[in-house]
């Protein structure tokens, strides 16, 4: 799955293709014609991402929503016509004034709404990457959910912190040495704090490189490396399929017994 790291590159990259530009074509197979219509001839005015969803608005206040889940994508084409994908699931083709192209394949949500409909921030939690984050909201979010809930569900749920997926929750549990099994009513206000804080400091770094999150030794610490030796300690890192009430948020995590210990 996406998470908020990539989608951050993913708005910086199509933006440097896309801001300022006029759309000479919008193709969009499952969206109404007389909607994408609107779109050609219009400049781009923005591109961003919060948390897991890209934005881009144009200059008629229309505003195309992606978000990418576990299956979508987008490729720029600067020069020829793509192949590539052409046997996958197309959302979109926009073709810029300049001639450069960008699709958007496999996105499960991808709609064009009018962009002060758009208001992520009134059902998402505060965004990770952005750089004002309100850590008091989110702390008043982890607080308004069920405290039983495991700390590791809570992590994924997006309207308490936007950005986070499943490779971030099992490093930041691990960096911060919490159980996934933890309960968050267990945790004080600053271990939750301490924890997004890490979590918020790992996606920022990888925001500005394509290269997938590695911490130790190349790979990540605890992520599907079931069965292999914690570079920490040594013990056997595990893993298990973690139900939430929320069937979105069921995954499997990734821990270290030893470094992660159960709280008595």
């Amino acid at each position: 799955m996406p998470e908020g790291d990539s989608i951050y590159r993913v708005a910086r990259e199509v933006g440097e293709v896309a801001l300022k530009r006029n759309v000479v074509s919008f193709t969009a197979p499952r969206l109404d014609p007389r909607s994408c219509s609107m779109v050609v001839g219009q400049e781009v005015s923005e591109v961003s991402s919060y948390g897991k969803h890209l934005v881009i608005g144009f200059s008629n206040a229309l505003a195309i929503h992606a978000h990418m889940k576990m299956t979508g994508f987008w490729r720029i084409y600067e020069k020829e016509s793509p192949s590539e994908y052409r046997n996958w699931r197309m959302n979109a083709e926009m073709v810029f004034d300049s001639g450069v192209m960008v699709r958007c394949y496999r996105a499960p949500i991808f709609e064009l709404r009018n962009r002060s409909e758009l208001r992520l921030d009134l059902y998402l939690g505060p965004d990770l990457l952005a750089p004002e984050f309100d850590m008091e909201r989110l702390i008043q979010r982890v607080r308004e959910v069920d405290q039983r809930s495991e700390f590791s569900v809570v992590l994924l749920d997006q309207t308490v912190a936007a950005g986070i997926g499943n490779i971030y929750r099992c490093e930041t549990l691990f960096m911060r040495s919490i159980s996934p099994f933890t309960p968050v009513g267990e945790l004080t206000n600053e271990e939750v704090k301490n924890a997004y804080l890490s979590a918020r400091s790992a996606l920022l770094s990888a925001s500005h490189s394509r290269a997938s999150l590695k911490i130790a030794r190349g790979q990540p610490y605890v992520y599907r490396r079931t069965g292999e030796s914690c570079v920490v300690c040594g013990s056997l890192i595990r893993s298990k399929y973690l139900q939430s009430p929320y069937a979105t948020l069921d995954r499997w995590v990734y821990y270290c017994p030893t470094c992660q210990p159960v709280r008595r």
